[in-house]
């Protein structure tokens, strides 16, 4: 046990170069994994997973806005109550779908309370179910992402 503690000691902790919860390296290694995964990427996967956990929810948001043709995004990130915005809607679902972003964190990006995000799911469901076209655009994006 002295002899372990000695080299461990003299090694430093492997935890500090513990990269996405299962990779050992440095930036470099983790920058050209990235890439790699970028090649086969699938968000089932769970080291997919774990990269877009990485991601800043802003430039998550920006990605899906991009995706879905919305001209001005930063009118879509204000709250207007009792307006149809069918895009933030679709956004917001979108962001719930990955499953990386709580619904605080999306919440706090549009400037709504978490609990708000559930009534903007349900709306987003609604025009999914109602026009294909759209359904099949969110699945498109979900499946890109």
């Amino acid at each position: 046990m002295e002899a372990q503690l000695d080299y461990a000691e003299e090694e430093g902790n492997l935890l500090d170069e513990l990269r996405y919860g299962l990779y050992l390296g440095g930036e470099l290694f983790v920058q050209e994994w990235q890439e790699r995964l970028q090649a086969e990427r699938h968000r089932e996967k769970p080291q997919a997973r774990s990269a877009l956990e990485d991601q800043d929810i802003s430039l998550a948001v920006g990605k899906v806005f991009l995706k879905l043709g919305v001209e001005d995004p930063s009118s879509l990130l204000r709250p207007r109550r009792r307006e149809k915005r069918p895009e933030r809607d679709l956004a917001i679902y979108i962001l719930c779908s990955l499953g990386v972003f709580t619904h605080q964190e999306i919440g706090r990006t549009f400037g709504v309370g978490y609990t708000t995000i559930t009534g903007a799911l349900k709306r987003a469901r609604g025009y999914m179910h109602s026009e294909e076209k759209v359904r099949n655009k969110v699945e498109k994006i979900l499946n890109d992402i």
